[in-house]
């Protein structure tokens, strides 16, 4: 039989994985709306420009999605980490009070 501290372990990484995919999925979901409503404010205003400078939608457009995707993604990365923080102390204290004690 395996000591409790395996359980939690196992516990705690399965939650933690699927917090992260849940962040990862909203990082993404958030990268497509992004570069969609970039790429309509940029389209209208370059297509004023001459033929030769067209290649500037890509250099306007990426570094201000990178920005936004990485703020987003910090902040899912950091609500997922705290709500994993909170169900591990409710379980610790409340489902297993002597949890911790080899």
């Amino acid at each position: 039989m395996h000591h409790p501290n395996y359980y939690f372990f196992t516990l705690f990484l399965s939650s933690f994985l699927s917090f992260n995919d849940l962040s990862n999925y909203f990082f993404l979901v958030r990268s497509n709306h992004c570069s969609r409503i970039l790429g309509q404010r940029y389209r209208s205003k370059l297509s004023l420009l001459p033929q030769k400078k067209k290649g500037l939608q890509h250099t306007i457009r990426q570094p201000l999605c990178v920005a936004l995707e990485g703020q987003y993604f910090l902040l899912f990365s950091f609500l997922s980490l705290l709500i994993l923080q909170i169900y591990i102390v409710l379980l610790s204290f409340f489902s297993f009070p002597r949890f911790f004690i080899p």
